[in-house]
């Protein structure tokens, strides 16, 4: 099983793939190869508990969280997205 993260939402944006292809980038064009389109519109990263407890006892700063979430697991146990889908006229 995979998380279905930010990154892996970008894979299915046009615009996304037709960036990459023109910077000759290596990232998959899956929504080119797939035919859809969508647009990241809102991204909710809930920290884990932990971190939460860190957060509220001002032993951590939410820009403290994001540079553990780059370097450790399970700092985030939650992702909100909402997508938009991006229908050709």
């Amino acid at each position: 099983m995979r998380a279905i993260t930010p990154d892996t939402v970008a894979l299915f944006s046009e615009v996304n793939n037709l960036k990459w292809i023109e910077g000759d980038h290596a990232n998959s064009p899956l929504a080119i190869y797939c035919g859809v389109d969508f647009e990241l519109k809102e991204l909710n990263l809930i920290p884990d508990q932990l971190w939460m407890e860190k957060l509220k006892n001002n032993q951590c700063t939410r820009d403290d969280i994001a540079a553990a979430m780059l370097q450790y697991n399970n700092v985030i146990s939650e992702i909100r997205m909402v997508l938009k889908v991006v229908k050709q006229q």
